[in-house]
């Protein structure tokens, strides 16, 4: 997929719970996603590579989460920041409909 801007972007899903459903907390990974990088809206200069890591799977509300990251530059262009967000997306259903809302819980440049 080209990105036709200096953003790469990467997401995972991590299921929230009331109630911790795992006794031993396993480290979720986000695979590693490449996007080319332009310069002037359309000379590439190269690519960007976006990994990430969250400690658990097991996350209740209002609990802490570590969330790790790393970005590769291979491109000629400098990284001039790095934004994290968590967006909550909630699904219901009941007696055969569904709704869905969302809002970002946390965002960090």
């Amino acid at each position: 997929r080209e990105v036709r801007t200096c953003d790469v972007q990467n997401s995972i899903e991590v299921l929230m719970t009331d109630a911790p459903y795992n006794r031993f907390p396993t480290p979720v990974f986000l695979t590693p996603s490449s996007a080319p990088v332009y310069f002037l809206c359309c000379i590439r200069s190269g690519t960007m590579t976006l990994g990430a890591k969250i400690d658990s799977n097991n996350v209740c509300s209002n609990e802490s989460v570590r969330i790790s990251y790393e970005v590769r530059n291979d491109s000629t262009s400098r990284i001039k920041a790095v934004e994290v967000r968590i967006h909550e997306v909630i699904t219901f259903s009941a007696e055969g409909k569904h709704a869905t809302t969302g809002s970002i819980l946390f965002k960090q440049r």
